[in-house]
């Protein structure tokens, strides 16, 4: 009763039976911008963070304390909740929960399809793998259809989910947004500022940051354009601005803030250039005919890795449009090549190194039609 007791501290409270409902998103915290795509069908959100507790739900499942034993109180929660819900049809973008992926076992006849929300990396591959070796769980999740950013994407979720069907829906969230007359004096670097355990995640050398942002601001002033800081955190945009203040300097740059999820997609919509780190949103936006240059510390952060599903700064710390150089004329000639290099090589690179990664499915169009063929 102690795990019970804990389990209802810190949770917005519902009373009224949850309602049967053909179609339920898991996870609203990364599946929100589901619900457009969805409103003419018969959908909920079953928020799944512990946000809010319903009741009715919490009742029954106190009540059936003894099922599922292998189960957290919470997951068997959640279990009661979809059984009264009653759904055809999961979804759910937190594709790597491996509880949400194995939803299948304990209802065989509801349609699962997992989206890819964010870049694939070999520590999220990983730390899947080694939860399933300490559960000891040697079948792979059955999945009915998992949806990817682009064709690495099979390779990635093949290692530890058995789906019916592999679809290449793009990034959702990029396809949502419609094109925009494009400036084309501007050059918008978009901020991969984080913060963790309360402090600034410090991801590049002060050596490099120095380098980089001096070249940048050089590099716009001699091409005459201005240069952008596009944020990615919406709630301490304060710390971001004064980090960028004191990288670039005040007034050598405007700041573009975040104000919510699509923010970030229709402010970088109004611009052509780009640079960034390693920024998803930074493939994004190639893919939609975009041009980004990505520069980092590759050598430093990024594992070299020649697996179907690494990204291509991965495979390789220098490219045509990306490098990890502290060479100024390098610098300079990876901005060139990126921003001015023809529209047959861009589309060349687009599908080399971009395409496999994602690619740009214009008002996603296949999703929807999945839906609609399955609803």
């Amino acid at each position: 009763m102690s795990k019970i007791l804990k389990f209802l501290l810190h949770f917005k409270l519902r009373i009224m039976i949850p309602c049967e409902k053909k179609i339920i998103v898991i996870d609203p915290a990364t599946s929100f911008h589901l619900y457009k795509m969805l409103s003419q069908y018969e959908y909920t959100f079953l928020k799944a963070r512990k946000e809010e507790i319903n009741l009715y739900v919490l009742l029954l499942t106190i009540l059936r304390f003894w099922d599922y034993q292998d189960l957290t109180f919470y997951q068997k929660y959640l279990i009661n909740q979809i059984k009264i819900i009653n759904p055809k049809i999961m979804i759910t973008c937190t594709s790597y929960n491996t509880f949400f992926l194995s939803l299948k076992k304990f209802f065989p006849n509801l349609k699962i399809i997992i989206i890819q929300h964010a870049s694939l990396s070999e520590i999220t591959l990983n730390e899947i793998l080694a939860k399933r070796k300490k559960d000891n769980l040697s079948r792979k999740y059955k999945i009915d259809y998992v949806c990817t950013f682009g064709a690495s994407g099979r390779d990635f979720y093949s290692k530890f989910v058995d789906a019916k069907e592999y679809i290449i829906t793009g990034s959702i969230k990029n396809n949502y947004f419609k094109e925009k007359k494009v400036i084309n004096d501007k050059v918008v670097f978009i901020s991969q500022f984080r913060f963790r355990n309360g402090k600034m995640r410090q991801i590049l050398t002060k050596k490099y940051e120095k380098f980089l942002f001096k070249n940048l601001r050089h590099y716009c002033e001699n091409m005459k354009k201005k240069l952008y800081v596009l944020s990615c955190n919406p709630t301490r945009q304060n710390e971001e601005k004064n980090y960028f203040d004191r990288v670039i300097g005040k007034g050598n740059y405007k700041f573009l803030h975040k104000l919510g999820w699509s923010s970030s997609y229709k402010n970088a919509l109004n611009y052509k250039f780009f640079i960034t780190h390693s920024s998803t949103l930074g493939w994004e936006l190639m893919a939609r005919g975009k041009r980004t240059a990505f520069l980092f510390e590759f050598h430093r952060r990024v594992k070299k890795n020649k697996s179907p599903y690494s990204t291509f700064y991965a495979k390789n710390y220098n490219g045509p449009f990306w490098t990890n150089t502290y060479n100024s004329k390098k610098l300079k000639k990876i901005l060139d090549n990126t921003f001015y290099c023809n529209q047959l090589e861009l589309e060349k690179n687009k599908k080399k190194f971009i395409y496999p990664l994602v690619v740009y499915k214009k008002d996603n169009l296949i999703f929807k039609n999945l839906i609609k063929e399955i609803y």
